[in-house]
């Protein structure tokens, strides 16, 4: 479990520490992040059938063919980074445009991506490994290898988006370029632990086995259906996006900001991460069921999968509770730049609550009337009004997906 959600964080500790730059930052790093978990979906064509192929010749005590089908699907997987990597790479700003951001967020998204890519790769051909030691029963190695890329990345973190230490200040870039030394940290030490053999498969006899047509055939008849329930969340997100960053919304003082997005983007940051926990606390009876059959015990499989069923059903239950009760407090994470003095603010939303109107575009109205009256606010105080109303959409987005999640886990 904590394995799968620490080679997954990278992104959101990002996305936290940029919580405090800016709603344009959050917004295009929301774009950008988006766009990488639609990659990692990607990625379930190759691991799926990893783990499943490698639990079945260990259950049957195949340690070799385990190992040989590892490496051979380790090989598929770097061919599906370095092309996800050039994607990344070349298309970025054709991918960045489908969101129609400003022109603020385009620009920092781009960077973000092209930064962030290679290092994406390497997270990717890391994941693969791990897929393979996950499949010989080892969920250990991978845990302790991203824990430690994972406080690197924090550290590097606080280092180049703020400037500490005499390092330069570089915002968002220095999150995407902590992200990605991390990764390939990460990469290297779990290279290591698969060359010397600190887990249960080995790296030795690579280059004898590389990719074969009919284990390749095995793999994504596998890992086909994997990757389409898994791509299902991530491309709806990027649709769903797509279409927020439409509804865009025009500031008293002519800014027009995409605040519907930006709290779409919130709430999908603290989704992810809830799906990290979900895909952690699951990852375990895959191998398990897997082992099972390759020992020829398929009623011992059965059972093991209806127990994972109810497990799953239970895990959608907590993760709804935690959205509706603390949601907001969650996607606070994700914004927490805040300078308007709260009496303003609140005084605002008091008056708010007398105009009968709905939508985001309420509190603008209630602007429109203290403009219309003489008073001006300050950009600060607009700021900190929109900030508001984002982590009060992202909350309700929270709620509604929170409540179609238990039946959503229980499929799953």
């Amino acid at each position: 479990m904590l394995a799968s959600i620490l080679m997954n964080f990278a992104n959101i500790v990002d996305r936290m520490f940029i919580g405090g730059l800016g709603r344009d930052p959050v917004t295009a790093v929301g774009f950008s992040g988006s766009l990488i978990w639609l990659g990692f979906a990607l990625v379930e064509l190759v691991t799926a059938g990893v783990v499943a192929i490698v639990a079945r010749h260990w259950g049957a005590g195949e340690q070799e063919e385990a190992g040989v089908s590892g490496h051979r699907g380790l090989w598929i997987g770097c061919g599906i980074a370095l092309v996800l990597v050039a994607v990344m790479e070349l298309l970025a700003p054709a991918l960045m445009r489908l969101y129609g951001p400003t022109p603020e967020q385009y620009a920092i998204g781009v960077d973000y991506m092209r930064i962030f890519a290679p290092g994406f790769g390497a997270l990717v051909c890391a994941f693969t490994i791990h897929s393979i030691f996950v499949g010989s029963g080892d969920t250990r190695t991978g845990m302790y290898a991203f824990a430690a890329v994972n406080v690197l990345n924090v550290f590097l973190n606080w280092l180049l988006i703020f400037g500490h230490w005499g390092f330069p200040r570089m915002g968002v870039n220095g999150a995407a370029l902590a992200s990605s030394i991390s990764s390939f940290v990460g990469l290297g030490v779990i290279l290591v632990a698969y060359r010397f053999h600190w887990s249960n498969v080995s790296l030795k006899g690579f280059f004898r086995h590389p990719p074969a047509w009919r284990e390749q055939k095995r793999f994504f008849k596998i890992g086909l259906p994997a990757m389409g329930q898994a791509i299902t969340r991530p491309l709806t997100g990027v649709i769903m996006i797509a279409l927020a960053s439409s509804l865009k919304t025009n500031l008293p003082d002519g800014r027009v900001v995409n605040l519907v997005a930006t709290a779409f983007t919130i709430g999908m940051s603290t989704l992810i991460f809830g799906q990290f926990l979900s895909n952690g606390l699951m990852a375990a009876p895959a191998p398990l069921v897997g082992q099972f059959l390759g020992r020829g015990e398929p009623l011992r499989a059965r059972d093991a999968a209806r127990k994972t069923a109810v497990f799953g059903l239970m895990i959608g239950c907590f993760l709804a509770t935690i959205y509706i009760a603390f949601g907001r407090e969650l996607a606070q994470i994700f914004l927490q730049s805040d300078s308007a003095p709260v009496p303003v603010v609140e005084a605002a939303h008091r008056l708010a609550a007398f105009i009968k109107a709905s939508g985001p575009g309420l509190p603008w109205r209630v602007v429109g009337l203290l403009k219309a009256g003489g008073f001006r606010l300050t950009r600060p105080v607009l700021d900190a009004l929109a900030n508001r109303c984002v982590l009060d959409m992202a909350h309700h987005y929270l709620i509604f997906i929170g409540l179609g999640g238990i039946f959503g886990s229980l499929a799953w």
